[in-house]
């Protein structure tokens, strides 16, 4: 998880994260989830071409998780990211 957030330090090791994102437990995920989604949303928006389906496959796996009843009560969380702190430019294009 921690390689993930600090993704910018390692360059060559998004790849990994990525994949390895759903092996996480989703409470740590869910821990650290406005974090996650910032960082998924900036390798979106710097690269796109790249890595666009891997951070698709990995903000489909975070909604998926959030329909758990046991992280039922971070929808709330997601829903103020959304509102509030989204800032993906490119995560319109790529998804549409």
């Amino acid at each position: 998880m921690l390689d993930l957030l600090k993704w910018r330090a390692h360059p060559e090791k998004i790849a990994g994260c990525l994949s390895k994102l759903k092996e996480i437990d989703g409470s740590e995920i869910v821990k650290f989830l406005q974090d996650t989604l910032d960082t998924l949303f900036g390798i979106l928006d710097e690269n796109s071409q790249k890595y666009g389906s891997h951070v698709f496959d990995c903000l489909v796996h975070i909604i998926n998780l959030l329909q758990d009843s046991k992280f039922h009560h971070f929808k709330p969380v997601m829903d103020t990211y959304i509102e509030s702190h989204f800032a993906g430019a490119l995560a319109y294009s790529v998804v549409f």
